[in-house]
């Protein structure tokens, strides 16, 4: 008996401080999960933006964006699992 294979793509936006829009550092980003597995950490997101100063070049928030998955992402773009679908 072999394994059931499926994927889901989640869109994430990131939002900064000040001016500049942020720039994710890689396109596309690309994890595996197990299924019956509530992960903590299933992949870290990593956003830049060119404000210059630390205290402007903050992303403020990571928002996902795709509804009813079972990911949750925090303040510092970890992302997490949260249900087993």
């Amino acid at each position: 008996m072999c394994c059931l294979l499926s994927s889901n793509h989640i869109h994430i936006s990131v939002e900064d401080v000040n001016e500049f829009v942020p720039e994710w550092k890689d396109q596309t980003y690309v994890a595996e999960v197990t299924e019956g597995r509530i992960e903590k950490r299933i992949l870290q997101l990593d956003a830049a933006d060119a404000d210059g100063s630390e205290q402007y070049s903050k992303i403020c928030h990571y928002h996902l964006l795709t509804p009813d998955v079972p990911f949750q992402i925090n303040t510092e773009g970890t992302t997490r699992r949260t249900l087993d679908f």
